[in-house]
């Protein structure tokens, strides 16, 4: 089956990851695309296919992970697309 966040690409990375952690990247997700949603004058759907790309890449520590998601979130706030 398809996943859609790095963490489950790593059995090793499973029994690290919280609760909270999923959580987080599952909101994290969901922003990005309603963000996606709302950019005017994009091409939508090599955006979605873009960010699905970033999602999908196997991380091989949760410090890696906790890095791939401050890097969201910080996207999320400075907007780049606007």
């Amino acid at each position: 089956s398809r996943t859609s966040n790095c963490f489950f690409n790593s059995d090793n990375l499973k029994s690290l990851i919280t609760m909270s952690d999923k959580r987080a990247i599952l909101r994290l997700y969901k922003s990005i695309l309603r963000y996606i949603g709302s950019l005017q004058l994009s091409d939508h759907a090599f955006i979605v296919q873009r960010m699905q790309q970033e999602f999908r890449k196997p991380c091989s520590s949760k410090e890696e992970l906790l890095m791939q998601i401050k890097r969201g979130e910080t996207i999320l706030q400075n907007r780049p697309f606007l």
